[in-house]
């Protein structure tokens, strides 16, 4: 008899056909909890974190360090870890919630208008994607 699959490794107790089923849940995560925290308000005097936005940002930080300890093994896996690395990178107020949603249209939409590392992180985006499909 032929065997085509693959056995769990031991002590697994989720079946998933998906090699980063990790990478993208914690990104999923991640983006939920940006969007709870953003709709309290910050801190009026400091304009930072509260304490009722405290939660979120440590699941942000918990999903982010599980997003870069995993090593991804397909385009998307590979994606979402440098959309990641482009929260870091494309640090505006109008561009962070388009990195917590994966959003490469709006990237895209303005051209030239980036600098020229940014239009590399794009263009790399923009590969893994059409690589996933």
């Amino acid at each position: 008899m032929e065997r085509n699959s693959t056995a769990a490794p031991e002590g697994a107790t989720t079946l998933t056909t998906n090699p980063d089923a990790a990478i993208i849940a914690a990104f999923e995560r991640r983006a939920a909890a940006f969007h709870a925290a953003r709709a309290l308000p910050d801190d009026p005097a400091t304009g930072g974190e509260t304490d009722a936005q405290s939660p979120y940002w440590a699941t942000i930080d918990a999903a982010e360090e599980e997003i870069r300890a995993t090593v991804a093994t397909t385009p998307r896996g590979a994606e979402l870890q440098l959309w990641l690395a482009a929260t870091y990178v494309f640090d505006t107020a109008d561009d962070e919630p388009r990195c917590y949603a994966a959003d490469l249209e709006y990237f895209e939409a303005q051209g030239n208008k980036r600098d020229w590392t940014d239009r590399l992180m794009i263009a790399a985006l923009r590969s893994l994607r059409e690589q996933g499909k």
